[in-house]
């Protein structure tokens, strides 16, 4: 079915893809098939939507919108970070990839089963330490802006929270 999803819907008409239901749809299909399957599918997709040149910024805005957003019930960077290749890998012109070339290189970084990057921490006593570095049962780590004001909130629960506390008792 997904695989004649668009022989239905027609990838150039761009009232429908700037909507998100057809993507959506789509998307909703792919997620029902193995992860390998999906992805021969999907760059078939790609492939077809980079001749609409008019509909491709739409494309990669629902993808990254519904793939790569952590909070979307279709999130899925492995497939997102398959298709951005697809694009990427593509005769399009230079400043189309762009977009996709940024969101392929931030995806990338966090996909599943990759060690993250060692990174310096401030420590609760205040020093700075390599996150590896670290040792202990329970590693809790915030990332805070300082001129965020719920990000001060956040700092300021966890400061008094009576969990934390215990956790670092231990």
């Amino acid at each position: 079915m997904s695989e004649n999803f668009w022989q239905v819907n027609d990838i150039g008409d761009t009232l429908l893809m700037s909507q998100p239901t057809a993507m959506m749809d789509y998307l909703y299909l792919l997620s029902k098939l193995p992860q390998e399957e999906a992805e021969v599918i999907a760059s078939r997709f790609i492939m077809a939507s980079i001749s609409y040149q008019e509909t491709l910024s739409s494309v990669i805005y629902w993808l990254e919108t519904f793939l790569h957003d952590a909070l979307s019930p279709f999130y899925n960077d492995v497939l997102f970070v398959y298709l951005m290749n697809q694009i990427l890998s593509s005769e399009i012109d230079e400043l189309l990839k762009m977009r996709p070339k940024y969101l392929h290189d931030i995806a990338s970084l966090n996909l599943p089963g990759q060690v993250a990057k060692d990174i310096m921490v401030q420590s609760s006593d205040g020093h700075g330490d390599m996150l590896s570095a670290i040792n202990g049962e329970y590693i809790v780590v915030c990332f805070l802006q300082n001129e965020c004001a719920a990000c001060k909130a956040a700092e300021e629960y966890l400061t008094d929270s009576d969990v934390v506390k215990v956790l670092k008792k231990s």
